[in-house]
């Protein structure tokens, strides 16, 4: 399978920007979406899913879970999002799932997956996004969808000062356009893709 074209490659240009000090506090970085999916299913669906993944326990929202080197997301009732770092790992997780079972699409040319961290990500997250990205409201493995100027956005917490976002690949560079004009005041570095 090819490599996926990011239409942010010619818009992040690796260095440091705004900010009114010698210092950045807020880091960007695109990162590889690997393998992504949304498999939704019908009656039972949650287990089935459970079984097929090997998950300790049952499927809830807003909580990520890890197995099998994948985090899912519970995103709608007998709905999860998928993401594995191995594209074909992921193929070969979901290729056991019948379509009587659950229907699979693949999302990884549809989404870029963004990571924003530092000492001020909360607050530049709260400039565009209307959630509370508080560690006592949003902790660390947990997942939030919401939407920046419109644009549909799931935040996932990875780390006490790290967020990944996924986005549509359509609306990457809006998006993109947005967290950089966010966190400028608090000085930005912007990394080479991971």
């Amino acid at each position: 399978m090819a490599d996926p074209y990011s239409p942010l490659t010619s818009v992040m240009t690796p260095g440091s920007y705004g900010g009114q000090t010698n210092s950045t506090l807020v880091d960007l970085q695109e990162k590889p979406v690997g393998g992504l999916v949304q498999v939704a299913g019908w009656e039972g669906f949650d287990s089935l899913i459970g079984q097929v993944l090997g998950l300790a326990h049952p499927l809830s929202f807003h909580t990520a879970q890890e197995a099998k080197g994948c985090t899912i997301f519970k995103i709608a009732p007998a709905r999860v999002m998928i993401q594995h770092d191995d594209p074909d790992q992921l193929a070969r997780l979901t290729t056991s799932l019948s379509p009587e079972q659950a229907g699979v699409v693949a999302l990884e040319n549809a989404r870029c997956r963004l990571h924003l961290s530092g000492a001020e990500v909360e607050a530049v997250l709260q400039r565009v996004a209307a959630l509370d990205f508080s560690r006592a409201e949003f902790p660390v493995g947990e997942f939030r969808q919401s939407g920046i100027h419109h644009v549909a956005v799931m935040f996932h917490r990875t780390s006490d000062q790290g967020f990944d976002l996924f986005v549509p690949t359509t609306w990457a560079m809006s998006v993109f356009d947005y967290l950089r004009d966010a966190a400028w005041n608090f000085g930005l570095t912007i990394s080479s893709p991971a």
